[in-house]
């Protein structure tokens, strides 16, 4: 969320007012650092440099230790294709000692020979809420400072609530789990909340806030020689059962696609092998990729253009990262 907003910062910027709004941003990033780690409660020092998707997963899809990032859809003014794995995916809300030790069984990609266990699950869910939290007060800040408030408080502590659940290492349900024998060029590692299902019917009703979300955590881990894709939610809430069902009786190619068109819709979170570069250019991604920028104007009918902005029958219309014929 961070890039995105900088959007409508970014255009036709002097130098001067360019290094004014960065400076704001710096300091926006900072304010949201916490004192304290918000695993073990003990205080931060130094600040951890934590990566929200496995730092093993960038290394494989890298080019000379660079990966393009979701920006590169976006055509973002004084932006780079490229960044370093180093600053890819980060946050800075945990200390070195728990990033270390907490997350030390799903970063190992020696635990991926067989599916993952809840204890993996509750890791990766961890991590994800982690990343959410940081760039959440982050929008927050920005907020108070241009006196505007659109419920990211609300937002925030659902996704408290989610890394509680995590953290206590409750019970996590697969959706669906497969295995590739190939590597995709592409990494990505979070959590969706699915307006709509194949036959566009609703899941969640994003414009209701009295309405209880129920997230959808999708993982996309390139191997050395393989790939893990894994959907997963927490144990008992059904909203998504039924996509679920929907989901396994399509082909397997139709199931990646519905999957890279999730990906690409609904998040930002997303890096892609430079090898890659020339389809980021395809118009019809791109436009996908901004329909999480589009603001939908408040009316009767925001329901349904909703629905049909986001509908999973466009899958095809875009490249799909997760197939081989793809790859080739």
């Amino acid at each position: 969320m961070d890039e995105i907003l900088k959007l409508d910062f970014d255009k036709d910027l002097s130098l001067e007012e360019k290094i004014n709004i960065d400076s704001i941003f710096k300091q926006i990033e900072q304010d949201a650092k916490p004192d304290e780690c918000l695993i073990c409660s003990k205080k931060i020092s130094p600040t951890c440099n934590s990566h929200s998707v496995p730092r093993f997963c960038l290394k494989n899809i890298s080019d000379k230790g660079n990966v393009c990032t979701f920006k590169s859809l976006l055509n973002i003014p004084y932006s780079k294709n490229y960044q370093g794995i180093n600053k890819t995916g980060t946050f800075y809300n945990i200390c070195n000692n728990c990033d270390n030790i907490c997350f030390a069984n799903y970063e190992n990609p020696d635990n991926y020979d067989t599916i993952p266990n809840n204890d993996m699950l509750s890791q990766i869910a961890m991590k994800t809420y982690l990343f959410n939290i940081y760039n959440k007060n982050k929008v927050i800040n920005l907020e108070k400072l241009i006196d505007i408030n659109i419920y990211s408080s609300t937002d925030l502590l659902a996704y408290k609530k989610y890394f509680s659940y995590a953290k206590e290492k409750k019970k996590f349900y697969i959706g669906f789990y497969k295995k590739l024998d190939y590597r995709v060029p592409i990494a990505f590692q979070n959590r969706i909340c699915l307006f709509s299902d194949l036959e566009d019917t609703m899941i969640n009703n994003v414009f209701s806030f009295r309405e209880k979300l129920q997230d959808l955590n999708i993982c996309i881990f390139p191997l050395k020689n393989s790939s893990i894709i894994c959907l997963f939610t927490k144990d008992g809430e059904t909203k998504l059962r039924k996509f679920y069902k929907q989901l396994k009786k399509l082909s397997i190619e139709d199931q990646l696609s519905v999957i890279n068109y999730i990906i690409f819709a609904y998040s930002e979170n997303i890096y892609i092998s430079p090898q890659y570069l020339n389809l980021l250019e395809n118009e019809n991604l791109k436009e996908v990729a901004r329909s999480t920028l589009n603001i939908i104007n408040p009316s009767k009918d925001m329901i349904k253009v909703a629905i049909s902005k986001f509908s999973l029958s466009n899958r095809s219309k875009i490249p799909n990262f997760l197939l081989i014929n793809m790859l080739k």
